[in-house]
Order: C-alpha cells, then structure tokens, then sequence
C-alpha cells in the first residue's frame, strides 16, 4: 500500500511530527487575543467540545481560534496509560509514547487544531462579535 504524504519545507505532514516545528503566537503577528462566549463560538465555528478549550484571536481580515485538550483529558490519558500499553502490546510502545507525547506537549509539536474564519464571511455576526 502506498501512502501519500503532503510535503511543506522538507518535513513530512501525514501521521508523522514535524522535527522543527515552532509554535507561532499570533499576538506577535498583530493579532489581538479576544473571549468569545460558548454561543458566540458555535455560531461562528460551528462546532463546540466541551472536553476542549479554546483560544480566540482577531485579526484585521480573520478570526482564529486553537482548540487544545483540557487538563483533565490529558489526566485521564496519563492514568489509562498501563492499560492502552497492555490492550496495544509492547509492539506499539514507541507509537504510544509518541502519542503521549503529542498530548501533553501540544503547542510545542503542534498537535492542535487551529480554525480560520474570514471577516467578509462573517458579516451576518457582526452585531455578535466585536468587528470593527
């Protein structure tokens, strides 16, 4: 079976981690960190996890906003983590490990999901949100 991997700056994307990933904070890049209310989100995203938190940051053309696990699912993942290891086997310990990993260090590997909305697409929301 062949797979297709996305190649970007010489780093394989596709089920592997980036070797050389930074984390961009988007405060630096001239936008501002803004709150968003549960509604607010859902009626911009779409979607909404109670077992994810989220942080919202408006730009000049786009709001942006980075879902992260909360604490206690990574919690969890850390106490069930014997288990998985005896359901998985000693045969997938390293992908285990590297799963863990990429939970616990998120921002640091880049193992979040970032979503981009444009100002322009959102012009039925203005009276929600604070769009200038």
């Amino acid at each position: 079976m062949k797979y297709n991997y996305i190649q970007f700056n010489n780093n394989v994307i596709g089920g592997l981690l980036m070797s050389n990933y930074k984390y961009n904070d988007l405060t630096k890049d001239g936008y501002t960190k803004i709150k968003l209310t549960k509604e607010e989100h859902i009626k911009i995203f779409k979607r909404y996890s109670k077992h994810s938190k989220y942080e919202h940051y408006e730009g000049k053309f786009s709001i942006v906003c980075r879902s992260f696990d909360k604490w206690y699912v990574k919690v969890l993942n850390i106490a069930a983590y014997p288990w998985l290891l005896l359901i998985h086997g000693l045969g997938s310990f390293k992908e285990l490990n590297s799963d863990m990993y990429s939970l616990l260090y998120q921002k640091k590997i880049g193992s979040f999901v970032e979503d981009i909305r444009y100002k322009q697409d959102l012009m039925d929301y203005k009276s929600h949100l604070t769009i200038k």
